[in-house]
């Protein structure tokens, strides 16, 4: 499918012989060529050029297929796929499907299994964008600053931001979608960020801006510091209720907070009263 929709309608003949032999693909056009009998020569160089480019991407992401794989694998068998916060998507289809359904519905279960794979990571990465992109509006309010998130698509957030807040405004969104969630526990992920500054004034828009770099702000090493250890970040009394939460939530399983020690302190030094 790739190398129909994609290359064939992108790419000469003459690049994709170029990226065969630049590449060292004449084995694998070979192997195409046993497998793909019924197609012509040039389209097996098409297909030959799609699968090294698709080998390439899978190496550049050590353990992405065998988690593709996997999820996969698991909705096939189970009918349905899970995410890290327990929010499950029924893929039934998956799970009854036969020879009928591979002959005649074929692109159904293939968007599927699609759906299965990437339910888990983009389900992680929503509901950690959800949660940074409330708490930065709550701490843009907060702070009586002047800019604002006005957008959310998918894993990413818009906001409009004022040139002199520029500076606070990333430090602090980078600091909310990277930290560490206690939480999460084990489950925790890094989910790292990217940034692009669109200038209204330049006629620049939507994924058509510029770095943080080209502003004088080096992102990588962009730090916040943070006032709460326990990422709460909201009113005292929302402090409150966060930690009367924890609480119960580890004595209804039998057990101590592991952060008990450092949660005493804390309500101790900000004159928070948990009885």
């Amino acid at each position: 499918m790739f190398a129909e929709n994609a290359l064939v309608t992108e790419w000469s003949l003459d690049q994709i012989e170029e990226f065969i032999k630049d590449n060292n693909c004449e084995s694998l056009v070979e192997d195409c060529r046993r497998i793909y009998k019924n197609e012509s020569d040039d389209k097996i160089k098409y297909i030959a050029v799609a699968q090294r480019m698709k080998d390439n991407f899978f190496m550049s992401y050590p353990g992405l297929k065998d988690r593709i794989d996997r999820e996969a694998k698991f909705a096939k068998e189970n009918g349905y796929c899970t995410s890290v916060f327990g929010d499950v998507r029924n893929l039934i289809e998956l799970n009854k499907s036969g020879a009928w359904d591979k002959d005649h519905l074929s692109g159904m279960l293939s968007n599927l299994t699609n759906v299965s794979s990437n339910y888990r990571a983009q389900n992680y990465e929503s509901c950690t964008r959800g949660k940074a992109m409330r708490q930065m509006v709550d701490w843009l309010e907060q702070n009586n600053y002047i800019s604002f998130v006005d957008n959310e698509i998918h894993d990413s957030i818009d906001a409009c931001v004022w040139k002199t807040e520029l500076v606070p405004f990333l430090a602090h969104i980078k600091h909310l979608c990277e930290r560490q969630v206690p939480e999460y526990g084990d489950r925790w992920i890094p989910l790292n960020v990217d940034c692009e500054i669109s200038d209204i004034k330049k006629g620049q828009y939507y994924k058509g801006g510029s770095s943080p770099e080209s502003y004088g702000i080096q992102w990588e090493g962009l730090e916040f510091e943070d006032p709460d250890p326990f990422g709460v970040e909201l009113t005292p009394e929302y402090d409150i209720n966060y930690f009367k939460e924890r609480r119960k939530h580890w004595h209804s399983q039998g057990k101590r907070d592991p952060l008990q020690l450092k949660i005493n302190e804390y309500v101790r030094q900000n004159n928070l009263c948990l009885d």
